[in-house]
Formats: C-alpha cells, structure tokens, sequence
C-alpha cells in the first residue's frame, strides 16, 4: 500500500476479481488451518462447509462475499491514508544494460498508481546481478527458482549471493521442472531479452 488521499481506490472489475479470487485463497488456508473441510451443506459440528473448494467452483453468492470483503479492505486502507498499488512485473532475462533500466524504473517508480517489481531467475549470475542492483535501488525483487542455491551453483561465492537475494526478495516463486527464463518472458514487460537487448523505450 501507499499513501493516498483518504479516497477508496478505484479497482477494475478484472483486479476485482483477482482480488476476491486471493480472497477466497486466504479465507480457505485459514479454516484449513483450523480444521475445515470441503462439505456438500455446512456443519459446524463436524466442521464442514461448501465453499472450502477454489474460488473458479464457487456459485454467484459466494463469489460476491469475497468481492464485499475486498471492498471492506480497500475502504480500510481510505481511512488510514493508504490506497493499493499495483504492481507490474518487469523481466530481466540478462544483465545488458540492466543498470541503466533499472535507473529508469526507479524515476518511474510510483507513477499512476503502479509499482515496477524486477522479475529474475538467481539461478544465473546475471540473474544475481540484476536483483542486486535492484535492491540497491529500493525496487521490489521476484525471484523465481527451480532449485536451492547450493545445488545450482557449483561456485561457493555465487551460491551465497543467491541465497542473500532470496532472502531478500519481495516473493519467491518455485518452478519446479520448467525452465525460469521461460516464466520471465511471460512477464508484464520484457526489459532485456535472453541476447542482451534492452528495450530502449523504457528510457524514452
């Protein structure tokens, strides 16, 4: 979240349905934690209940519990002066350049509501670079991994810095049999491809 004027954030009816979709996915890990189980009618005896299914399952009803209560947060945030920010994934498939991109990501930083998060893989060593320098920056950092850092990386050195990164990073996504440079490039934008080339629009 960030600081906001006291007005509830204006949420398209997709983010909306992000939102109430995590919402759901809270809720269920909650009453998991607790006992809960899927049940064809409700029974709090035996703690059963019929929405402990994913959220694409559930009927109109349901759904719009979830989509009230991620109203009732956003009208929270109003009251303490904070809105939302959304977060826009920029990938790094090399370290070309990077400096300079990320240089121009933190000017951008905050604008129209949005915040730049830099996508890597600590699985290369211009992966490592690029989330250091964009910690450096004060720039949120995903990290998407397929291994620990000490089963990757055969050198010493390079295996702590990865594991200094992912200590450090914003999320930790785990992708486990597919190849992390294929998940970056489905990111939000693609700022160096996988030969080095910088999108120089950016710079613009």
């Amino acid at each position: 979240a960030a600081s906001g004027e006291g007005e509830p954030a204006r949420i398209a009816a997709h983010e909306t349905e992000r939102l109430a979709a995590l919402e759901h996915a809270r809720w269920m890990a909650r009453r998991s934690v607790s006992g809960w189980r899927y049940g064809a009618a409700r029974d709090d005896r035996t703690m059963l209940h019929p929405d402990m299914k994913p959220y694409a399952e559930l009927d109109e009803d349901a759904r719009r519990k979830d989509r009230e209560q991620v109203a009732v947060l956003i009208q929270q945030l109003a009251r303490g002066g904070e809105r939302p920010v959304r977060l826009v994934r920029h990938a790094f498939l090399s370290a070309n350049g990077a400096r300079q991109a990320i240089d121009a990501l933190k000017r951008r930083d905050g604008r129209r509501g949005a915040r730049p998060l830099v996508a890597v893989t600590p699985e290369t060593a211009d992966g490592i670079a690029v989330a250091e320098a964009a910690l450096e920056a004060g720039l949120p950092v995903e990290a998407i991994v397929t291994r620990a850092p000490e089963q990757i990386h055969g050198d010493a050195a390079l295996a702590r810095r990865a594991a200094t990164v992912l200590r450090q990073a914003w999320c930790i996504i785990a992708a486990k049999g597919r190849d992390p440079l294929d998940l970056l490039a489905g990111a939000d934008r693609v700022l160096v491809d996988r030969e080095g080339n910088l999108d120089t629009t950016l710079l613009a």
